[in-house]
């Protein structure tokens, strides 16, 4: 019940900031935000300048050339988006995950971490702080494509290992008696050892 309140809230407060998002924005925003990426949508890539919309998290306020001065008027939201990638000290690669189980409210996931079994995506969302999202590779059409890991703490971390990774016990044990770190690192170890231990688990 407590796995379903927190993503039932989380879907209303993406929903409702969504929705607003345009008109909060303001005309004027700052040039510093605006780093260099590509994003791919169903027409095409674009390139240009841009950030992940920090009022929705679903979309990415978009310039298509380079800010000049302070501020930066000429920008508009790119919300229909396949992926992305944002180059700055690093690059960052995105895509939109669906929540629920409909899927159709998405939020930005930096991609954080691949092995031959799983993806690993976290969510840009400060809503859904300590929110990852597995997605297997091996797998022909999964149902659901990704599934959630939520590693805020250790006893979430062991409520949503027990619910996501159910096909390997002997981890889902491990993860109960603390033997993994509720932060990124202990989630890549877990996946880097479901990988040898559960190579042909079920999804």
């Amino acid at each position: 019940m407590k796995r379903f309140t927190l993503l039932v809230a989380c879907l209303l407060a993406l929903t409702s900031l969504s929705a607003s998002a345009q008109a909060y924005l303001k005309d004027e925003l700052s040039a510093e935000s605006f780093k260099p990426l590509t994003i791919t949508t169903p027409d095409g890539v674009l390139t240009g300048y841009g950030f992940i919309n920090p009022l929705s998290y679903r979309d990415i306020v978009y310039t298509a050339t380079a800010p000049t001065g302070e501020k930066v008027k000429d920008w508009k939201l790119i919300k229909d988006i396949v992926d992305a990638k944002i180059y700055d000290t690093d690059t960052i690669s995105l895509v939109p995950i669906g929540l629920g189980k409909s899927g159709k409210i998405k939020v930005l996931c930096f991609f954080m971490f691949e092995n031959d079994q799983f993806k690993l995506y976290e969510s840009s969302s400060d809503l859904m702080l300590g929110s990852f999202f597995i997605q297997p590779k091996n797998i022909s059409d999964p149902q659901p494509a990704y599934k959630l890991l939520v590693i805020r703490n250790q006893g979430t971390f062991k409520k949503f290992t027990k619910k996501s990774l159910s096909s390997c016990p002997a981890l889902v044990s491990a993860v109960a008696a603390g033997q993994y770190e509720a932060n990124l690192d202990g989630l890549i170890q877990l996946l880097n050892d479901h990988q040898e231990q559960c190579p042909e688990a079920a999804w």
